[in-house]
């Protein structure tokens, strides 16, 4: 058990704002007590860590983006640091925000938002649904299927680097549906949305498949990791392929 006045003592010395007198009472706390003195250990190694990640540098048509958004007259959300480092402080320990927890949470917001703008390029352009200009947008492309005695569609859902690859088939007996990847240059996410009669899916290395007769479904996550990274769908009728489509992963 640690003392809420030691915590205080802790999280202050972490900024560097203890007084003499309290450092040398920071000092006997942690001789008499191991867990503030492993606690003042961890924060300050995860301190130092966290400030020797340099800074990055945004990409240049960044400021042309966001002056895109702001004509078009987009709301930007106010900001909830106050927030964040409360959530952040009371899950890392239950009773004072901590300082390395704001820098956390500061440095993953700034990741994310540059994550999503490195792999996915904003459209600027009007949306059908009327939403502003310069927002970040899933793309939907639907392709019909209709061989081999199997009807459907195939659904790819573009979004800040991750696609959503999604079947919906109705499948005679004797075909399966295939989804065929390079390990090496696709990453799986999420399996989903799962709809089978009298069939199954099975995913091995490189090859989703799906299986039954009548109407059989599914959505699965990839994530393209190199360039001209593709997924290839096929319908199979045994060892014949009755319909083929390649699908290209990058924009």
């Amino acid at each position: 058990m640690i003392d809420a006045k030691v915590k205080d003592l802790i999280n202050r010395d972490i900024d560097g704002v203890l007084s003499g007198d309290e450092k040398r009472r920071l000092g006997q706390a942690m001789r008499r007590n191991t867990q503030a003195r492993r606690l003042h250990e961890e924060l300050s190694r995860l301190t130092s860590a966290l400030e020797a990640i340099p800074q990055a540098d945004p990409p240049a048509h960044l400021a042309n983006r966001i002056r895109a958004a702001v004509h078009a007259g987009e709301a930007l959300p106010a900001p909830r640091r106050r927030a964040w480092r409360d959530l952040l402080g009371t899950l890392i320990h239950p009773s004072l925000p901590l300082r390395y927890a704001s820098v956390f949470a500061g440095g993953l917001a700034v990741g994310v938002l540059l994550f999503a703008l490195f792999l996915q390029p904003v459209n600027v352009a009007t949306m059908e649904d009327g939403a502003a200009a310069g927002s970040l947008v899933a793309r939907t492309e639907t392709v019909s299927v209709d061989a081999g005695g199997a009807a459907g569609t195939i659904t790819i859902v573009r979004r800040a680097g991750i696609r959503d690859i999604g079947l919906r088939l109705a499948l005679p007996a004797g075909v399966t549906a295939q989804v065929a990847y390079d390990p090496s240059r696709v990453a799986l996410g999420a399996l989903r949305g799962i709809e089978t009669t009298a069939g199954s899916v099975t995913v091995r290395d490189g090859l989703l498949e799906l299986t039954g007769t009548g109407v059989q479904g599914c959505t699965l996550e990839v994530i393209p990791r190199a360039a001209g990274a593709s997924v290839s769908v096929a319908l199979m009728a045994g060892t014949h392929q009755v319909f083929s489509r390649v699908i290209p992963l990058e924009e």
